[in-house]
């Protein structure tokens, strides 16, 4: 069964929503207890343990306000008032904004005020997941700090499709459970005047780059700088599967490996061969590594989960870890391999080109969306609005802005008191970039992750990326060759054709 927000409006309150921002005109909407700062009629509130930052132009004039963990091109972690070298009388204040913008990595959103104007940016990832309501005039992290009035109330038509949290799905272009609330993708702004969303990037189509060693040095070398920002003032967790994100995210991590708390899970049969893996390669590396075991949630566990995230994410396992994350020392920074998706391209078909056609009813119900008249029609106006026609390309964006945007930017909230906060090493534009540009074949190779260790830390290719280990190993050899042997014995022509190849070549 759905689970309705307003059923859980009777049960928490918005002093339970850690780690989250409201912008807006009224004080009367700003939670108890959350400092507020203030810019003409405008006022940024934020839970006590979400830093903000003023926005300073090169005369000292406020310009607005940086929110969360903007991590900036010098590598430096941004929690206090910054200057940027924005001129306020210049022709193009928002433009300038944007390329200066486009330098920061890490997990943040922004307002920008010119004037009387006023526009909210979100990272690259939409890694601090933000949404809006014309009607209040409010930017905020979740609809639970949205009053409920006429016209913001429950979609439960769209809540009974969308079957959140029983099952894994998202709300998609915009979409969220409340009439009236909508969800600011990544790579938009909002202007705080005409509550109208606009696409600022990418303006062009984002040809292949075939200089992969220079793509690949400069994708490392900026993972590492954001690591490090990190690592600067903070003891760091980072969990290890045997996938190739969290690989990628060790092999940058070696210069502060010290202060790095390695953890893996043991939650069922499926994360078996990401707990082997882990454990063979923290021991042959000589460090150390935390399995966490798993701890039944209790119903308010999970129903406080959901409130956290406004009902707007199903992620079926993320949510039954909640209490097992607990685990984990609060006062760490958690780094997670959020983002390397774009990398791995394991929601492309092998049969899709750059020349395919797009159907997009097939690439939703990879990300479990159902298929509504409304979501089609807001489907089809996200890709007309797309600078760019590559179909491989639009997969890109679409993972980008709608399961990015719309699932890793909220997670974070949902369980907000296990670590000291979240930032997402490879959230970054360059890297984005530089990660959608690489060629086809390479990308489709998923070599990404082995070069970089080879670069960084060769030693972590010793143990194979999402293969048993171990006797598992052994076993699952064992069972390809008695298929094989199977085949032989059926098809014999055919085995014997093959030996006959293999002895001429």
């Amino acid at each position: 069964m759905p689970v309705y927000p307003t059923d859980l409006e009777k049960r928490f309150q918005t002093t339970d929503l850690v780690g989250q921002f409201i912008v807006c005109k009224s004080p009367e909407y700003v939670p108890e207890g959350w400092p507020v700062r203030r810019h003409g009629p405008w006022l940024l509130a934020t839970h006590p343990v979400l830093p903000a930052a003023g926005i300073q132009a090169a005369d000292g004039s406020n310009l607005g306000w940086l929110i969360g963990y903007p991590i900036s091109k010098t590598g430096i972690l941004t929690t206090s008032d910054t200057e940027l070298a924005l001129d306020p009388a210049g022709d193009d204040l928002f433009g300038s904004f944007e390329k200066l913008l486009y330098e920061f990595g890490g997990r943040f959103a922004c307002v920008v005020f010119d004037g009387s104007d006023a526009r909210a940016y979100l990272d690259p990832g939409g890694s601090l997941s933000a949404v809006y309501s014309p009607a209040h005039e409010i930017v905020c992290s979740t609809p639970p700090l949205i009053p409920y009035s006429k016209g913001c109330d429950d979609d439960r038509n769209l809540i009974d499709i969308m079957q959140i949290p029983e099952r894994n799905s998202i709300y998609p272009f915009g979409l969220t459970p409340r009439r009236g609330v909508e969800r600011i993708p990544p790579n938009f702004f909002l202007d705080l005047s005409s509550w109208e969303t606009t696409r600022h990037w990418p303006a062009d189509g984002l040809d292949t780059d075939d200089d992969v060693e220079t793509s690949v040095g400069r994708i490392a070398d900026v993972t590492k700088r954001q690591i490090a920002a990190v690592a600067r003032d903070h003891e760091l967790h980072m969990s290890l599967t045997a996938g190739r994100d969290s690989r990628l995210l060790l092999a940058c991590s070696r210069e502060h490996i010290e202060k790095v708390s390695l953890f893996t899970f043991c939650l069922d049969e499926s994360a078996e061969t990401d707990r082997r893996a882990a454990q063979l390669l923290t021991r042959r590396l000589g460090i150390g590594l935390s399995v966490l075991e798993f701890e039944e949630p209790s119903e308010d566990d999970l129903m406080l989960w959901l409130y956290r995230t406004g009902c707007c994410v199903g992620e079926k396992r993320g949510w039954r870890v909640v209490r097992t994350y607990r685990a984990l020392d609060p006062a760490r920074a958690e780094l997670p391999g959020v983002c390397g998706e774009a990398g791995r391209l394991s929601y492309w078909h092998k049969w899709e080109t750059e020349s395919s056609d797009v159907n997009m009813e097939e690439f939703l119900g990879r990300v479990g969306v159902p298929i509504t008249p409304e979501i089609m029609r807001r489907a089809q106006g996200w890709l007309d609005g797309l600078p760019v026609t590559n179909t491989l390309r639009i997969l890109d964006m679409m993972l980008i802005e709608l399961f990015l945007g719309g699932w890793a930017g909220l997670l974070p909230y949902a369980d907000p008191v296990s670590t000291a906060f979240r930032v997402y090493p490879l959230c970054h534009r360059e890297t984005l970039e530089r990660l959608m540009r690489l060629p086809t074949p390479y990308r489709r190779s998923q070599s990404l992750t082995a070069d970089v260790c080879k670069r960084e830390w060769p030693e972590l290719l010793t143990v194979p990326f999402n293969e048993p280990v171990g006797h598992k190993r052994l076993l699952a050899a064992a069972g390809k060759n008695v298929h094989r042997a199977k085949k032989a014995l059926t098809r014999p022509g055919l085995f014997l054709r093959k030996i006959k190849n293999r002895l001429e070549h």
